[in-house]
């Protein structure tokens, strides 16, 4: 992040961190939806994604929009 940022100073760490922090926790979200849904499968009873699917997103965007934000 800090190589494509005008100053390459502190605010591109902090964007570079964000998003970091946003990619581990999509991360762990597909982990644990892997997980859930290879145990209904295996059950025969699939469900499909809840409302943590919609607030991982709507986080991840909202990470994502602070990043660009700290870069301005």
């Amino acid at each position: 992040m800090a190589k494509f940022a005008p100053d390459r100073g502190g605010h591109a760490v902090a964007a570079g961190l964000i998003l970091m922090g946003a990619g581990l926790l999509v991360s762990a979200y597909g982990t644990l939806r892997y997980r859930a849904v290879d145990r209904q499968l295996e059950s025969g009873q699939f469900a499909p994604a809840t409302f943590a699917a919609i607030a991982t997103t709507t986080i991840v965007t909202l990470l994502a929009l602070v990043a660009v934000a700290v870069l301005l």
